[in-house]
């Protein structure tokens, strides 16, 4: 699989120079940050493998496990391992996978983790909010709308959410900023659904004043 992935046009003598002071490289990186130096990758009946012997945490893995956790408890109706496992995920993706790494396998792994981030934040949004925890459904829904400023869902979830705060002056300021990148970049008004909306929370947040 490694020689696929990293030497797929190369002849067997090239393969064999390059492989070897690979995992010595890759050794040396897993000891990088260890007190103790440890033999993490051992050659036994002609593979290469992680040692057995020894305990691992790998971002990945527990990321999908915490994905996994989340969609059980809320089949389970679960708030709390949702909410819990959901959070935890969220810690845990700091950055894109392999960000700089354009090969295929990586591409694809990228966008993969992309997309379940993506879900992880707006469930967090939508959990946050049905529970009234405005500050945190904001961040979390401003969190998706940096990666992808036409997520109209969590545009209207944020005007939601300042509404709730009677904050209609930030309502029309959020409304106004999603029809104006909607209109420079895909030539498109907001949808129905949230302009819709939009009057609703106006009317509704108007001072009793100006009714």
């Amino acid at each position: 699989v490694l020689v696929e992935a990293f030497w797929p046009d190369e002849d067997p003598a090239s393969v064999e120079k390059n492989f070897h002071p690979t995992i010595s490289h890759i050794r040396k990186a897993l000891n990088s940050r260890q007190s103790l130096k440890q033999n993490f990758i051992v050659f036994r009946e002609g593979d290469y493998q992680l040692n057995p012997e020894l305990s691992y945490s790998i971002d990945t893995e527990d990321f999908d496990r915490l994905i996994a956790d989340a969609e059980a408890a809320k089949k389970g109706k679960d708030t709390e391992t949702f909410r819990r496992s959901l959070e935890s995920a969220f810690e845990i993706y700091k950055a894109e996978f392999m960000s700089g790494v354009y090969d295929d396998w990586a591409e694809e792994r990228r966008a993969y983790y992309a997309e379940q981030f993506d879900r992880v934040v707006s469930a967090l949004a939508k959990l946050a909010f049905s529970e009234k925890r405005w500050s945190a459904s904001l961040k979390y829904a401003q969190t998706v709308v940096r990666s992808d400023p036409f997520r109209e869902d969590m545009h209207r979830l944020m005007m939601k959410v300042l509404a709730a705060q009677s904050k209609p002056a930030a309502v029309k300021k959020q409304f106004d900023g999603l029809k104006a990148i909607l209109a420079a970049e895909l030539g498109i008004a907001p949808a129905a659904e949230t302009r819709r909306l939009y009057q609703e929370l106006m009317r509704s947040t108007r001072p009793a004043v100006e009714r």
